[in-house]
């Protein structure tokens, strides 16, 4: 995982954005569905992400998200 200061902030974003699409990452890292690689992948990009679609105090969007592709994948 990045060791950044925001890390903490973009997992949290990478992580209710998921939850919003129905898809538990940790559980998906378990069951092999997703590598820790690619799932540093998917925090690098909440955390140069500007967009306020993914914070916990905004509507339920996905449209425009960077992520949102790859997390839809990933429903299980």
């Amino acid at each position: 995982m990045q060791a950044y200061p925001n890390a903490p902030l973009a997992w949290d974003r990478t992580r209710t954005m998921a939850r919003r699409l129905g898809v538990d990452l940790p559980r998906a890292v378990f069951d092999g569905w997703l590598t820790r690689r690619d799932l540093d992948t998917l925090v690098c990009a909440c955390a140069a992400c500007s967009r306020p679609a993914c914070r916990p105090d905004a509507a339920a969007q996905t449209a425009g998200c960077t992520n949102a592709s790859s997390l839809e994948s990933l429903r299980l």
